[in-house]
């Protein structure tokens, strides 16, 4: 995470981060992070083998982490894909691509914390 001083107020740039998340992966790129369909939860799925389901865990916890301190815009998808890490399925795994895919094409946007003056 890189902080910056400036007049506009604080800048966090966490693109670097970013970069790294989806660095060799082939994603499509979004422009949004999730739609309606991300939050709909289809049941009796076939679960993920443990390889897999190690990858969706581990990259939902950076994507958390990368989230609330400079990726608010992020926050929502990546809280609903916390309550599904547990039972993981295919189809929670073409959630996180998606916003794999949404990072990929924001990767460097930063997150400009104004100062107030009185």
């Amino acid at each position: 995470m890189h902080l910056e001083l400036c007049e506009e107020g604080t800048v966090v740039d966490m693109s670097f981060y970013a970069r790294q998340l989806v660095e060799g992966k082939d994603l499509k790129e979004m422009s949004t992070p999730s739609t309606k369909k991300t939050f709909e939860v289809k049941e009796g799925r076939p679960l993920l083998d443990d390889e897999v389901k190690k990858y969706l865990y581990s990259t939902v916890a950076k994507l958390l982490f990368m989230a609330k301190r400079a990726r608010p815009d992020l926050q929502t998808v990546v809280s609903f894909l916390c309550t599904r890490v547990q039972g993981a399925t295919q189809q929670d795994m073409s959630k996180l691509e998606r916003v794999l895919g949404y990072v990929k094409f924001t990767q460097d946007h930063v997150l400009v914390l104004r100062t107030q003056t009185t």
